[in-house]
C-alpha cells in the first residue's frame, strides 16, 4: 500500500462517488416480478472508467486505492464487481484487476467460501450459535438454494410465501382474539374473526402448495420412486421410504388443516371456538412450514437423514393414523390427500396448477444474484416474503432477509475495521504471511503530537507514514482546525480552509504543511481536540471512527449488528437508562475473531485480550468482576437503545405486507432527527437512502442556516450544528454563493454519512452521537 498523496482528498473521493451512484446496473427483473430476457451490461457514465468506481475489498480483491478505486470504506453500495462481463478487457490478463474481480458461485462451498472470506471464519460458528441461534453458513446455505434453482428452490420459496402468508393470519388472529375478549360491538366481533379465518384460508393454501413443490422435489431427486422398486441397498432403501412417509405425513397434516378453517355453520355464539380453531390450524401449519424449511437447509447442505427429520416433524411415528407402517400404499394414497384438502380449501386441480406455475416461474437464480451482491433492497421491494418468519433463522424477525442483511452488515464492518487497523500501523500482512511488513511507529496520540510539532517532522511522516498522512489530511478540515482559523489563527494562503473561505477549492495542502505558522496552528488545534484530551491508557490510538477506536469499534457494532433484530431480547440497564444493552459475553469471542480475519500477525488481537485481560477466546469470565468490569465498558460507549429503536422502524418501513406495516407502527419519528448510518444498523440495507431527507434539509442548512437561539444553548446537538453552519455561511460567504444544492449533491452526502470520511475520523464530531 502506497501513502496516499495530501492533496488526494475529498475532491477526487467525491467525483468518484458521483460516477458510483451513476453507474446503472443491470435490470434483473421486471417491476412485477418477472425475469427480464437478458441481463445487460454494466452502463457508465461516459467519462467515468469501471476500476475509478469501484472499490477495493468490496467489488473486488485488494486494499482501498487499489488501480486508482474509490477510497472509502463502509459504503453501503452493490457489488458491481460479479456483473463484469467474461469478455471484459478488466478480467484480460493484461489487466491490472486480472484474476482479482470475483464470479458467481457455482456450488455451496463456493459461496460459503466467498461468504466466509469477506466475513468471519467457519470459527465463528459457536460463538455466533449462542448469539442468534444461527450460523453465517447457515445464510450461504440458504443463499445458495436459490443459487440452484430448480425443485429445492422452489420448495423454498413455497416455504417463505406460505410463511408470509401464515404471518398475516397470525397477525389477524390475534387481533381478532382481542376483539372477542374485549368492548367491541357483536357485529365488529364476528367480521374480524372471519377476517383471521379468510387470512388462515390463504395460509392453508399456501401450505397446500408447499406439499405439492415438496412431493415434486421427491420425485425430481429421486426419479425410480414414482413406481414401486427394490432399492439397491438398505440405506437407499430407508432414504426412499423416508422420503414417502414424510410426504405423506405433511399431507395428512394438510388434511386436518383443511377443515378447521372452512366455514362454519354456527356464527355469532361461536365466535371464541372458531377463532380457537384458527389457532389450531395455524399452528399445525407453522410446524409443516419450520420443518420444510429446516429440511431444505440440511438437504442442500447433504445433511445425513433430512428426510427423517423432516417426518419426525411432521408426525410421532407411533401414531398410525398419521404414518402408514408401508410407503408404497401410502404414497398411492396422495393424490387422494392432495384433492380432499383442495376441494376442502376451494381449489379444483386447474387453479392448484396455477399456484404452482406461478411459483416456478420465479427465477430463484437471479433472486440469489441480488442478494450475492448485496442489492437486498431491490430484491425485498420485488419479493417482500423474503423476509418472511425462518425458522432457520429464529431471532431474526425479518429471517431470511434479515439474515442476509446482518451477514452484509458484518462485512461491511470489517472493512471499517480494516481501516481503522491499517490507519494505525500502516500495511498489513496477507493472510499467508507469517507477519506484517516493516512499518511506520504505531499511529497514537503521543506520536501524533511529537509529529505535529515541526515542520520537518510532519514533512518527513507525511511521506512515508501512511496513517499520520491520512490523518493529516482530513484534519486540515477538521473542527478543531476550522474554529483555530475563524479565531484568527493563521494558515497558508494555500492551505484548504483559507481557500475555501475564498470559494476555491484548489488548494495545495502539501505546500501549505511545509509552513511554520501552518504547522503551529495545525498542532495548536490538535492540542485542543477532543482526541488528545483522552487520559484512558487503553485509548491512545489515534485513528477513530466517531469517536471509536479499531477495538471499540468492533465489540460495539457485532453488538448492534446481532442484537438490533432479535425478536423478545432481554435488556440489561447498567449506568442509568442512557444505555440499555443486552450483554451477552460470546461478543467478545466473535470480536477476536474478527481482528484475527483482518490482521494475520495477531497483534491486534494480543492487544484486545490485554485490554479485557483475557487469555483467550474461552476466558470470558473476567468480563463478570464487579460494576467497573473493563469489557463491559467497551460496549457502554454504545447507545443501544436509540439504535435498536431506529432499526425497528426503519425494518418495518420497509416491509410491503399488512402484517408487518400493523407491527411497524408505534416507533416514535424523533429518532430520525440523528441519523445512524454510520453505525452497524443491518436495515440500512433495505434502504440505503433513507437518511436523504435529512441530508437534504443538512445541505440547505449552509445557504439558509438556522436562527441563533433565542434563550441560552442550543437544545440539540443537532441545534448546535445547524447554528454552527450560520457561522460558517458568514465566515465563507463566496462559497456560500458559489455551493448550489442540488438532489444529485444531497445523494452523494448521503452515501458519504455510510463510510469512513473525514468527519467519522474527527474526533470532535463524536459528541453528536
Amino acid at each position: 500500500m502506497t501513502v496516499r498523496d495530501l492533496d488526494d482528498d475529498l475532491r477526487t473521493d467525491v467525483p468518484q462517488l458521483l460516477g458510483r451512484l451513476a453507474v446503472e446496473l443491470p435490470q434483473l427483473f421486471h417491476d412485477d416480478g418477472t425475469p427480464t430476457a437478458a441481463i445487460a451490461a454494466l452502463r457508465l457514465p461516459a467519462d467515468i472508467g469501471l476500476t475509478d468506481v469501484m472499490v477495493g475489498g468490496w467489488d473486488f480483491m485488494g486494499e482501498l486505492g487499489d488501480a486508482g478505486s474509490l477510497r472509502i470504506a463502509g459504503l453501503r453500495l452493490p457489488k458491481i464487481g460479479y456483473y463484469v462481463a467474461d469478455d471484459d478487457p478488466l478480467r484480460s490478463a493484461t489487466s491490472v484487476l486480472c484474476g482479482r474481480l470475483p464470479r458467481w458461485p457455482a456450488s455451496l462451498d463456493e459461496t460459503v467460501a466467498q461468504d466466509e472470506a469477506a466475513t468471519l471464519p467457519a470459527a465463528s460458528a459457536k460463538a455466533m450459535l449462542r448469539r442468534v441461534n444461527c450460523t453465517l453458513s447457515d445464510v450461504s446455505i440458504a443463499k445458495d438454494v436459490l443459487r440452484g434453482g430448480g425443485t429445492l428452490g422452489a420448495v423454498m420459496i413455497g416455504a417463505l410465501k406460505a410463511s408470509d402468508a401464515l404471518t398475516i393470519a397470525e397477525a389477524v388472529r390475534d387481533a381478532a382474539n382481542s376483539a372477542i375478549f374485549g368492548q367491541e360491538t357483536s357485529e365488529e366481533r364476528v367480521r374480524q374473526v372471519e377476517v383471521a379465518r379468510e387470512r388462515s384460508v390463504d395460509a392453508a393454501r399456501a401450505c397446500l402448495t408447499l406439499l405439492e413443490l415438496l412431493d415434486r422435489h421427491r420425485v425430481a431427486s429421486k426419479p425410480g420412486e414414482r413406481m414401486p422398486h427394490k432399492p439397491g441397498n438398505e440405506e437407499e432403501k430407508g432414504g426412499l421410504d423416508k422420503s414417502r412417509l414424510a410426504v405423506v405425513a405433511a399431507a395428512r397434516l394438510i388434511v386436518r388443516v383443511a377443515p378447521l378453517v372452512r366455514l362454519p355453520r354456527h356464527t355469532a355464539p361461536g365466535l371464541a371456538y372458531r377463532n380457537k380453531q384458527v389457532s389450531e390450524a395455524l399452528l399445525l401449519a407453522r410446524t409443516l412450514i419450520d420443518g420444510v424449511l429446516v429440511f431444505v437447509r440440511d438437504h442442500h447442505a447433504g445433511a445425513p437423514g433430512s428426510w427423517s427429520t423432516l417426518l419426525g416433524k411432521m408426525a410421532k411415528i407411533k401414531d398410525r393414523q398419521m404414518v402408514d407402517s408401508t410407503p408404497d400404499t401410502a404414497i398411492e394414497g396422495l393424490p387422494d390427500l392432495l384433492d380432499t384438502s383442495g376441494k376442502t380449501l376451494g381449489l379444483d386441480t386447474a387453479e392448484r396448477a396455477q399456484r404452482i406455475a406461478a411459483i416456478t416461474r420465479i427465477d430463484a437464480t437471479r433472486i440469489f444474484m441480488l442478494l450475492h451482491s448485496a442489492r437486498v433492497d431491490e430484491a425485498v421491494r420485488l419479493f417482500p416474503w423474503l423476509a418472511a418468519r425462518h425458522r432457520v433463522f429464529p431471532d431474526f424477525s425479518g429471517g431470511f432477509a434479515d439474515a442476509v442483511t446482518v451477514l452484509l452488515e458484518l462485512q461491511r464492518c470489517r472493512a471499517i475495521l480494516r481501516e481503522l487497523v491499517v490507519r494505525t500501523r500502516g500495511p498489513l500482512a496477507d493472510r499467508d504471511e507469517a507477519g506484517p511488513p516493516a512499518t511506520a511507529p504505531r499511529l497514537t496520540i503521543r506520536e501524533a503530537q511529537r509529529t505535529f510539532a515541526t515542520s520537518r517532522r510532519m514533512d518527513a511522516a507525511l511521506a512515508s507514514h501512511h496513517g499520520f498522512a491520512t490523518y493529516a489530511r482530513e484534519f486540515a478540515l477538521s473542527h478543531a482546525v476550522y474554529k483555530a482559523h475563524a479565531a484568527g489563527q493563521p494558515l497558508d494562503l494555500a492551505h484548504s480552509l483559507p481557500m475555501l473561505q475564498q470559494g476555491s477549492t484548489d488548494w495545495t495542502s502539501k505546500l501549505a504543511h511545509r509552513d511554520v505558522a501552518t504547522v503551529a496552528t495545525t498542532a495548536a488545534a490538535f492540542t485542543t481536540s477532543a482526541v488528545v484530551t483522552e487520559t484512558n491508557r487503553e485509548r491512545q490510538d489515534l485513528p477513530r471512527f466517531f469517536g471509536m477506536t479499531s477495538i471499540e469499534f468492533i465489540t460495539a457494532s457485532l453488538q448492534t449488528i446481532l442484537a438490533a433484530h432479535r425478536r423478545g431480547a432481554t435488556a440489561v440497564t447498567r449506568g442509568g437508562g442512557a444505555h440499555t444493552l443486552e450483554i451477552d459475553w460470546s461478543i467478545f469471542e466473535l470480536t477476536e475473531l474478527m481482528l484475527a480475519a483482518v490482521d494475520a500477525s495477531g497483534e491486534e488481537v494480543a492487544r484486545f485480550r490485554k485490554r479485557t485481560r483475557a487469555d483467550g477466546p474461552a476466558s470470558l469470565n473476567h468480563c463478570r468482576r464487579g460494576p467497573a468490569r473493563r469489557g463491559q465498558k467497551i460496549i457502554k460507549a454504545h447507545k443501544t437503545t436509540r439504535i435498536a429503536a431506529f432499526e425497528k422502524k426503519l425494518t418495518a418501513e420497509t416491509r410491503r405486507t399488512s402484517a408487518w406495516k400493523t407491527m411497524g407502527t408505534g416507533y416514535d419519528t424523533a429518532i430520525d432527527a440523528a441519523p445512524a448510518a454510520d453505525q452497524c444498523v443491518p436495515a440500512y440495507w433495505y434502504n440505503p437512502e433513507h437518511d436523504l431527507p435529512f441530508w437534504s434539509a443538512f445541505q440547505n442548512a449552509v445557504k439558509e442556516p438556522a436562527p441563533a437561539p433565542t434563550n441560552g444553548q442550543p437544545a440539540t446537538a443537532r441545534d448546535a450544528l445547524m447554528l454552527e453552519l450560520a457561522g460558517f455561511a458568514a465566515w465563507a460567504p463566496p462559497l456560500i454563493t458559489k455551493l448550489l444544492p442540488t438532489p444529485q449533491t444531497a445523494r452523494a452526502i448521503t452515501f458519504l454519512a455510510h463510510g469512513f470520511v473525514g468527519i467519522a475520523a474527527d474526533p470532535d464530531f463524536a459528541k453528536l452521537r
